[in-house]
């Protein structure tokens, strides 16, 4: 429903301005009066009260946006890269100023610029050619920031690989990226060998290694005639001291689109896809962020989230290399300890996901969360209440909430501190930055569009829609750059949207916006959804899936747990249903023969508890924990639509809810492993938020 149809009251104006001035001959005083008398009783008083308003916010939105316009000009004309700038940062801070704290080590620019510049003179020792990939494999520390801004000062592009990825999902990685060369921390060698990517017993212990692929004639020597035996390496603390630390020369010009890194996000494929973050979105984002969420230059940034991500390695990383900040490295994050941390290195600003604040409040009350200097806060995906109990306990002055994808055009910044929002845009200038909210099905995903002209249905005030963002390709902030594969690029694109031959940037998400132009996160859409603070890929979990049990109908969805950011990973499982046999159908589960009679789907939860140990089994191999499904759900058949994709909207309503159905429902027990019955009383301590996962 529509707060206020400002397009109507405009109307009414124009029709009482004609009849007054035309036909009724009044003077234009008496008819520019009796029309806007009209116009505000008719609802504009709403609108015009909006605008009073809003007005000084979006005068100050308005300036940030011309200055970062002006800004990414700049830098296009002055022919600079990402050296470039850290460059300018070094000047102006100098050399034993210090940029990134981490454990009790201390890394100055100076030390930042020697690093980059050993690992860019070694890469280019390689003959590699400029914009080719190299991939990064690390926890958090500072070198990981020097390692892809050395091979950028060579204009060799980074793909920033998440450290819990594993198997499949790694392998994955490395062949989209294709890359040259790849730095593996010392921790997570392991996972190369459990990967298959270089033979076990290969690379010494606790060494920082580069591999790099066999030499091949395919294009990607990581792909299926892949050799592990083949694959050689390098101890990188040797490679680097053999290097020079003078600038390397310069191979390339630079420009706004040149790639400086992939971060990888949840594909539908259900692996990691690649998003593509060229120089001018670095940049954009770093300083959108710093200007908008009202980061100082001289406050210190605690990082408690992994930089491999658009939240710590571009937003968070970013105000160190491109505005100055000093930045305070966790290598995980730790509730118990973040209070003590942002005290012991004179923190004054915060980076989070909701689910941080969550574990934060969550935690007993001690001396130092009232005691340290932190003033603000910045991050994404809080809940409202979540927000209020945040910033009381902990005597937060300002909030600085921000909204984007990865690889989106259409980012969102709140600036107002305004509780719950996760940004605005403009209701009096919209086309200074074109974002939307189309009617979407929410079964579907699929946009609503007007019967008779074919383009998108628009939402009015508080109505429910997905947002959309303009894309102008000659723009290098509204452009769409999206993924290495194409063809998950082309499906986050839509046409036709306000008008016939536009494109607009699909964000999959589910927003409000209020009369004030405010936004408010609902939900998402698709095949994701977001857990401890993590994106998770139902078509990864599914597939997983489908290495224990054969023939039988899954489906994965996200649901929401009482006292839990985000949605918990909840599995739906039909034994049978879709396989045709004249006898007892076989359901293969691992290897074990489960009889389900009559191919009816039905198990025994004898059969079940069987197969729980194996998949249980499976999703510690395969899948991160924040991916492994805490509730699953037995049932004697799936409801599919016309074209056999699962229905998932029922399914989420009555997520684990013991008492909407007559279906065994299990949950894990995240300690031990092992899924068990969900009985009357274990359901009531989960809604109490007294079992906690």
């Amino acid at each position: 429903m529509k707060v206020f149809d400002g397009k109507r009251s405009a109307k009414l104006f124009w029709i009482t301005l004609t009849i007054t001035k035309l036909l009724l001959l009044y003077e234009w005083d008496v008819a520019l009066l009796m029309s806007f008398f009209v116009y505000l009783v008719t609802g504009g008083w709403r609108y015009a009260r909006a605008v009073i308003l809003t007005l000084p916010r979006d005068i100050f939105a308005l300036s940030i946006l011309l200055r970062l316009y002006f800004m990414l000009w700049m830098t296009g004309w002055r022919k600079h890269g990402i050296r470039d700038v850290f460059s300018g940062q070094l000047k102006r801070k100098g050399r034993d100023t210090v940029a990134v704290l981490h454990l009790d080590s201390k890394w100055t620019y100076g030390d930042l610029d020697d690093y980059s510049n050993r690992v860019g003179n070694y890469l280019l020792s390689k003959g590699y050619k400029p914009q080719t990939n190299v991939a990064l494999f690390m926890e958090n520390e500072p070198k990981y920031i020097a390692i892809w801004l050395g091979a950028s000062k060579v204009s060799l592009a980074t793909g920033l690989i998440n450290s819990n990825v594993r198997r499949d999902a790694l392998v994955s990685c490395l062949i989209q990226l294709d890359p040259q060369a790849v730095f593996v921390g010392a921790s997570l060698v392991p996972c190369i060998v459990e990967a298959g990517i270089v033979p076990e017993g290969t690379i010494p212990e606790g060494q920082d290694v580069i591999i790099f692929p066999p030499a091949a004639n395919s294009k990607s020597p990581w792909g299926t005639d892949f050799t592990a035996s083949q694959v050689t390496y390098v101890n990188l603390a040797e490679v680097l001291d053999a290097s020079s630390v003078a600038p390397p020369p310069i191979v390339k010009e630079p420009k706004l689109t040149d790639v400086l890194i992939y971060v990888f996000t949840s594909g539908t494929s259900g692996l990691p896809k690649a998003a593509i973050i060229t120089l001018s979105r670095y940049l954009f984002m770093s300083s959108a962020i710093h200007l908008f969420c009202h980061i100082h230059n001289d406050d210190i940034l605690y990082i408690p989230l992994p930089i491999y991500h658009t939240a710590g390695g571009i937003v968070g990383v970013g105000q160190m290399l491109v505005c100055g900040v000093q930045i305070v490295l966790r290598t995980r994050f730790s509730a118990s300890k973040f209070w003590a941390d942002c005290i012991k290195y004179n923190c004054t600003a915060v980076q989070y996901v909701g689910e941080t604040l969550r574990y934060l409040l969550s935690q007993p009350h001690t001396p130092e969360e009232t005691q340290h200097k932190v003033r603000l806060a910045t991050g994404n995906g809080v809940r409202r209440e979540i927000w209020v109990d945040f910033v009381k306990r902990f005597g937060i002055k300002q909030m600085g909430e921000y909204y984007g994808a990865t690889e989106s055009n259409s980012n969102l910044a709140n600036s107002e501190n305004k509780v719950g929002s996760l940004g605005y845009s403009s209701i009096i200038l919209p086309w200074a930055y074109p974002v939307l909210l189309v009617k979407t099905d929410p079964e579907t995903g699929e946009v609503i569009r007007n019967p008779k002209t074919g383009l998108c249905e628009l939402c009015g005030y508080d109505e429910v829609g997905q947002l959309v963002g303009r894309i102008k390709r000659s723009s290098p902030v509204r452009n769409f750059e999206g993924y290495i594969n194409r063809k998950e690029t082309s499906r986050k694109v839509i046409s036709n949207v306000k008008c016939y031959g536009d494109q607009y940037f699909l964000s999959g998400d589910l927003l409000v916006q209020d009369e004030f132009g405010y936004f408010y996160f609902i939900d998402r859409l698709g095949d994701t959804f977001r857990w401890r603070g993590e994106n998770v890929s139902t078509t990864e979990v599914e597939n997983v899936v489908g290495k224990v049990i054969n023939f039988a109908d899954c489906a994965v969805y996200g649901v929401q747990v009482p006292g839990n950011e985000g949605r918990a990973g909840m599995l739906a499982l039909s034994l049978g249903k879709n396989v045709s046999y004249d006898k007892d159908v076989k359901v293969v589960a691992n290897g074990h023969a489960v009889a389900v009679a009559g191919g009816s789907g039905e198990s025994t939860e004898a059969q079940e508890v069987e197969i729980l140990k194996d998949l249980a089994d499976v999703f510690e191999k395969h899948l991160p924990p924040y991916a492994r499904p805490l509730f699953v759900r037995f049932m004697k058949e799936l409801d599919t639509t016309d074209t056999f994709k699962f229905k998932k909207m029922n399914l989420k309503k009555i997520g684990f809810d013991i008492t909407a159905t007559t279906d065994r429902i299990y949950y894990l027990n995240t300690k031990t492993n092992v899924y068990h019955l969900l009985d009357d009383a274990t359901y009531n301590r989960i809604l109490a938020n007294q079992l906690r996962f």
